[in-house]
């Protein structure tokens, strides 16, 4: 996707004043290596200057806790002081002199805002000599601030190694669905975790068109709990999906046993109505031949489970006596944190001599290795419990 020419947003340059009479006699790597050490506000800025700038800047990977896009007002109208406000971007961008520091990010936050007659301006608030500065940037036209935002979205991520990228779109919006759709993926969203809370069925599934394999997935159907699914079979034959390391998501998953042997999440929360005892021993066997990491694997809302199916093909010896089990108070203490659900608890030992403990509920099944240190998830099955969300609406100004 090409840069628009407009996005410069015609904003302050976020600068000190000086002058460098020598740049233009530098070195393209020399030159590279000075962007590098920018704040981002002042790199973008800089990027709108000529086109070799552009050129030059577009080579620099800021680093970034994370991107956030959110068509709505959500807590930011204190960021702007606009009431109009409908659609939002912010850069936990890393400034260059903190990179590998805990908590030093600071944010860079553009706002998008509908106007009367068409079309919709940007905005940007920065604090400066103690007090905030609100300015206009470019006007889109032709395109509403939603639509915009994606748009923009995309442009910026190009040129940012983010640890985390969330998308919130609260509506269903047949311009988004056409934008995302015209769009090409050819240069990918790549992090570490994507996070997807969306109304349409549509805008989730294309988004994740734009997905690098091995990005961590967290997708929510905004209609919480709903009977309906959120997520047809082609969604888990995405490459994206098959190769996530960790895939969360409340909403109903329409996997089959035969895919769900495929993803190689360790760590995977999904409500699954097509899953049966089959496809979950099928996991264990590949766990218990080494095919398979097992974190932690929540699967609720499945077919009945027969629990003779699930344990299928494991040998006795696998299976871990209640005497092996009382002699390690740890185990003890897992295992009775796992009894408030469920009628069947076991622990299984694979050829490696890592532990896995079982927990088995009528239409739910918890697979955890009790001793990860990553986590995800309470083994108590309640939805109600589920809904633990990781996400940071701070605004760092």
């Amino acid at each position: 996707m090409e840069e628009d020419a407009n996005f410069a947003l015609n904003f302050d340059s976020d600068v000190f004043e000086s002058s460098f009479i020598y740049w233009s006699n530098l070195p393209a790597h020399l030159k590279v290596q000075i962007l590098r050490n920018l704040p981002y506000p002042t790199l973008r800025s800089f990027m709108f200057v000529s086109k070799e700038c552009m050129t030059l800047a577009s080579s620099v990977k800021t680093q970034a806790y994370g991107v956030y896009l959110q068509d709505h007002p959500f807590d930011y109208t204190n960021i702007v002081e606009i009431k109009e406000a409908s659609a939002f971007i912010t850069v936990y961008y890393i400034p260059p002199e903190a990179v590998g520091v805990p908590d030093s990010h600071k944010n860079y936050t553009l706002t998008f805002v509908d106007v009367e007659d068409g079309g919709c301006v940007v905005k940007r608030r920065r604090d400066k000599k103690g007090r905030s500065i609100i300015t206009t940037g470019v006007r889109y036209q032709n395109e509403k601030s939603s639509s915009a935002a994606v748009r923009v979205f995309f442009q910026l991520t190009k040129n940012i190694k983010a640890q985390n990228l969330f998308i919130e779109m609260t509506s269903e919006n047949a311009e988004i669905e056409r934008l995302l759709g015209e769009l090409s993926p050819v240069v990918p969203l790549v992090c570490g975790k994507l996070t997807i809370r969306a109304k349409s069925k549509t805008v989730a599934s294309s988004l994740l068109r734009f997905v690098s394999p091995g990005c961590g997935l967290d997708i929510y159907f905004l209609d919480h709990f709903s009977e309906e699914v959120f997520m047809d079979s082609a969604f888990c034959d995405l490459e994206a999906v098959r190769q996530a390391p960790e895939i969360d998501t409340e909403a109903m998953i329409a996997v089959s046993d035969d895919q769900l042997s495929l993803f190689k999440a360790h760590c995977l929360r999904i409500r699954a109505p097509y899953i049966s005892s089959k496809g979950i021993n099928k996991m264990i066997m590949q766990w218990l031949n080494n095919q398979r990491i097992i974190e932690e694997i929540l699967l609720t809302d499945t077919q009945r489970i027969n629990e003779a199916e699930v344990l299928e093909g494991v040998d006795k010896d696998r299976i871990l006596s209640d005497l092996e089990i009382s002699k390690s108070p740890f185990l003890r203490e897992r295992m009775e944190n796992m009894k408030s659900g469920g009628s069947l608890h076991v622990v299984i030992r694979n050829f490696s001599g890592a532990l896995i403990l079982i927990n088995i509920g009528a239409d739910f099944c918890n697979l955890m290795n009790p001793h990860s240190k990553v986590l995800l998830y309470s083994t108590n099955t309640t939805r109600d419990d589920d809904d633990d969300d990781d996400d940071d609406d701070d605004d760092d100004d």
